[in-house]
């Protein structure tokens, strides 16, 4: 048989915490898009503190509030790669 467990060690941490899936690795560093306005995104560097599970800890870089990308990050990385994000629509 086999178990999935959670074993807490240490003390509470207690944080700004999002999804692993918003974060993006961006070849130097660890980034994330937050919802800037309507259909425009900002990439926005970040630093990490302790993970559990799906959940990361934000230590620097994102204010709690703010909203990021948790599905699609990478396509929205791919899409900032060609230049800028766009300012608000789609791109065609």
């Amino acid at each position: 048989m086999f178990a999935k467990v959670h074993v807490l060690s240490g003390q509470e941490v207690k944080g700004l915490a999002i999804p692993v899936s918003a974060v993006v690795d961006d070849g130097k560093q660890e980034v994330v898009f937050v919802l800037a306005s309507g259909e425009a995104f900002e990439r926005r560097p970040v630093r990490l503190g302790v993970r559990d599970g799906d959940w990361v800890q934000v230590l620097d870089g994102l204010a709690s509030g703010e909203r990021v990308v948790t599905r699609g990050a990478w396509q929205v990385r791919l899409a900032a790669a060609g230049g800028t994000l766009p300012a608000s629509g789609h791109v065609h």
